[in-house]
């Protein structure tokens, strides 16, 4: 491997370990059975992981034509991910599709369940739902107190989708199907 796939392959490596969420949505496998940090901590840390591929990347040339698509599209994306971080919008990422809140609720549609490790992981994440609502909402009230926040309506939605996850609305709770199964 070039030096270039091996600043990509540790980059998505080490992502993955710290959003085990994104990595089984990714297909990253060996992390189903945790969850990721929404917190503003756990932000922070992606933040820090794109600024440090982002610098390697930079001070690396690229070897062939595949290397330098690869680096070009490598830098343009983290960056993008670095403005949105710098301009606050993970204190704020409450929507109806794409925020952590779906997919908290999306990862276990995502995760195999064919054999009992595997149930074992569902089980294991499951679990640390909690943990990962609460570094979420430590993320939202941060954006509240700084005044950046999202739109009401989005927190309408998604209020009636927890609802409808929940079995609070009188429907089959998604969670309690899991758990039978």
């Amino acid at each position: 491997m070039t030096k270039i796939y091996d600043i990509a392959n540790d980059y998505v490596e080490r992502f993955a370990a710290q959003n085990p969420v994104s990595a089984t949505g990714m297909g990253v496998p060996g992390h189903d059975d945790r969850m990721s940090d929404y917190s503003p901590d756990g932000a922070d840390a992606n933040a820090a992981l794109a600024r440090e591929a982002v610098s390697a990347l930079e001070s690396s040339e690229p070897e062939n034509e595949r290397d330098r698509i690869a680096r070009e599209v490598m830098l343009d994306d983290l960056r993008t991910d670095l403005d949105i971080y710098d301009a606050g919008e993970h204190l704020r990422n409450l929507r109806v599709l794409g925020s952590p809140f779906q997919s908290l609720r999306m990862t276990f549609d995502l995760m195999p369940r064919d054999t009992e490790e595997q149930w074992c992981n569902i089980s294991s994440r499951l679990s640390l739902v909690p943990e990962g609502l609460a570094g979420y909402r430590r993320s939202l009230d941060e954006g509240l107190s700084k005044g950046t926040a999202s739109s009401k309506r989005q927190a309408a939605e998604c209020a009636k989708q927890a609802q409808t996850w929940t079995g609070a609305n009188g429907q089959p709770s998604f969670f309690h199907g899991l758990l039978d199964n």
